[in-house]
């Protein structure tokens, strides 16, 4: 068999289902690297840079630093919450990796704020309104109800 068959299994109705592979401490720490040099939101690059030759896909890392955020509890404002997500971590987190991916998560917040292709419009208000002539016009119009004119 190879290893690509082994990655997958049949189910009923021949639909193909991913093994889970648990991650090992030497992946998570580049994860925190990857994210540390090129940020939240490249996980393509950071797959190609410092997983060329694992598995592991570009949703992987983003699914896995996530559920790290999670296990850090890095957002999370009840220490209930963060216990109980510890408790359920398959790999205990070493506490210098654990302040790395805080300090991270203060750096590289996630998920990202996506820049907007197009400049947000006022609605309502036609393009020309902002011009100069409008404004000129406008203050001439206050300027005649003070009777300055």
């Amino acid at each position: 068999m190879s290893d690509d068959s082994s990655s997958t299994k049949r189910r009923k109705g021949s639909i193909r289902s991913k093994h889970h592979r648990l991650w090992n401490l030497s992946e998570v720490m580049k994860l925190i690297e990857g994210v540390s040099r090129y940020g939240v939101g490249r996980w393509t690059e950071i797959k190609r840079l410092l997983f060329s030759t694992s598995h592991r896909t570009s949703v992987d890392l983003k699914d896995k630093w996530r559920n790290l955020l999670r296990a850090s509890g890095a957002y999370m404002t009840s220490k209930k919450k963060v216990k109980r997500t510890q408790k359920h971590m398959n790999l205990p987190l070493p506490p210098a990796a654990v302040c790395r991916i805080r300090e991270l998560a203060i750096i590289h917040p996630y998920p990202r704020e996506r820049k907007s292709k197009f400049p947000l419009r006022v609605t309502g208000t036609p393009p020309s309104a902002t011009s100069h002539d409008t404004i000129i016009s406008r203050s001439r119009r206050i300027a005649s109800k003070q009777g300055y004119t």
